[in-house]
């Protein structure tokens, strides 16, 4: 998944859509010959309301095919290589998984009924698919949802979405938000026009938001095409991240920089940078005591330190990974 930069914003928009339907975990290590990691393992709440109030449409349906699911994401064409790290990544994960439950439960019902929830089924999100890769796995059309939906053989426990193939439409809006930088922009324009009650809604501009300042804090001469492209939508939910999204959900108090106010991104070189780090930040943690404590650290921090932290923020889980970061930085 970490071949194409973009699809990091992938793992940020899924875990916004679902952390109220379940558990996310994110960057899950396995190991063999070489260092691997699941970028993103859900596991479903079916007591959660938001299963009901929060309609994703097809994502939902997809989501739901299995308690467990490993997401995939490829922001350009999938093939056969791919497909088999998704596969060996699952297994290796699963070969650990599986001997935790052995030792933990034993026998018995309590011990199958685990194994049938826990083996994770991979769903693989790629912006686009050849038709010889998809016979290569046996894949089929899904016969609910059609074209663009794929099954593949029972055994596989995977399933294959080509997004650019997804008719466009309420059901599949949700969807669309990864695919091309073309479909992004239609199913942001969708998305930005739902009520300013719908918690998805507000949370993927969130994620729009902290996504667009990472990709303008670093080196323009870096950014690959698409990139420039997908910054370009998300540029759009500056003014929509100010204006409508409720007060009291994007205040920094006088801690930090205030999200509607101070955006950093057109000022000069280590004071913008430092603005910019503190809005990911923000965008990330929400307003949470210890980011001031970070902030005031991060002023002593020079430029290239602070291009790093543009980095690995996108990694840090808890506001704890910040502060062990910083400790690794300063002298």
């Amino acid at each position: 998944m970490s071949q194409y930069r973009h699809d990091r914003f992938a793992k940020l928009y899924v875990k916004a859509l679902y952390k109220t339907k379940g558990n996310v975990r994110e960057n899950i290590p396995v190991r063999r010959d070489e260092d691997l990691a699941i970028d993103l393992l859900f596991v479903a709440d079916t007591q959660s309301p938001a299963w009901q109030t929060e309609d994703l449409g097809w994502f939902d349906k997809l989501m739901a095919v299995h308690p467990t699911i490993i997401v995939e994401h490829y922001s350009g064409y999938l093939s056969l290589d791919h497909l088999d790290r998704c596969q060996t990544r699952r297994n290796l994960y699963w070969q650990e998984r599986s001997n935790e439950l052995k030792q933990t439960l034993k026998s018995g019902s309590a011990y199958r009924e685990a194994l049938k929830r826990e083996k994770p089924f991979t769903l693989v999100l790629t912006v686009n698919c050849s038709q010889n890769t998809l016979r290569s796995w046996a894949a089929q059309p899904d016969p609910e949802l059609g074209e663009g939906v794929y099954r593949l053989p029972p055994a596989a426990m995977m399933g294959i979405v080509v997004l650019e193939e997804l008719p466009a439409g309420s059901e599949t809006l949700w969807l669309k938000m990864l695919s091309s930088s073309q479909s992004c922009q239609q199913a942001f324009s969708e998305i930005e026009q739902l009520s300013g009650s719908r918690r998805e809604r507000n949370d993927i501009l969130r994620v729009c938001a902290q996504y667009a300042t990472y990709l303008q804090s670093r080196d323009p001469q870096e950014l690959t095409t698409e990139e420039k492209a997908i910054m370009r939508t998300l540029e759009q939910i500056d003014t929509l991240f100010d204006v409508e999204i409720p007060a009291a959900e994007r205040r920094g108090e006088e801690r930090g920089l205030k999200l509607g106010e101070e955006r950093g991104l057109r000022l000069g070189a280590q004071q913008g940078k430092l603005q910019t780090i503190g809005l990911l930040v923000q965008a990330k943690f929400g307003d949470q005591p210890e980011i001031g404590t970070i902030l005031t650290r991060m002023a002593g921090l020079d430029e290239t330190q602070l291009n790093e932290i543009a980095t690995e923020i996108f990694q840090w889980q808890t506001l704890a990974d910040a502060l062990a970061w910083l400790d690794r930085l300063e002298p």
